[in-house]
């Protein structure tokens, strides 16, 4: 691992996750919100986000984009491939979308609701997910 800080850089990110949520909760219109934006103490949670992201940041420990997260932990083979594959799946881009709803003739496609894809098309993805996990495992014990 290039940065054994890493743990700090991911602990900014929640922090300003955490953040951007008390913040918008606080405006009062997001219903979804509701439960913290009626919080007693809503401002001191804010102040107290805001104190512990400035500490990190400080010491340079700033929330990482995707990318730079990859990157700290030598894994950028895996942003440009598999992370890529994955984002467009679970953000339905239209590399998703052809790839779960449209079939392919000669000369003419059809719309597909729901497409059975032999388990074959999943094999690289659960290869590598298993050897992410399994590197994972020997790292953590």
């Amino acid at each position: 691992m290039k940065d054994a800080g890493y743990i700090d850089h991911m602990m900014a990110s929640h922090v300003e996750q955490w953040l951007k949520v008390l913040q918008e909760a606080k405006k009062g219109t997001n219903s979804y919100l509701a439960s913290i934006a009626a919080s007693e103490d809503l401002d001191k949670q804010i102040t107290d986000h805001e104190k512990e992201l400035g500490e990190l940041k400080a010491r340079g420990k700033q929330p990482l984009n995707v990318f730079e997260r990859f990157e700290r932990v030598n894994m950028v083979d895996e942003y440009r491939s598999l992370y890529n594959f994955l984002s467009c799946d679970s953000h339905s881009n239209i590399r998703a979308l052809i790839s779960r709803h449209i079939e392919r003739g000669d000369n003419d496609f059809k719309v597909v609701f729901y497409k059975d894809e032999p388990i074959e098309t999943f094999l690289a993805t659960l290869e590598s997910t298993a050897g992410l996990l399994i590197e994972a495992s020997l790292s953590v014990h």
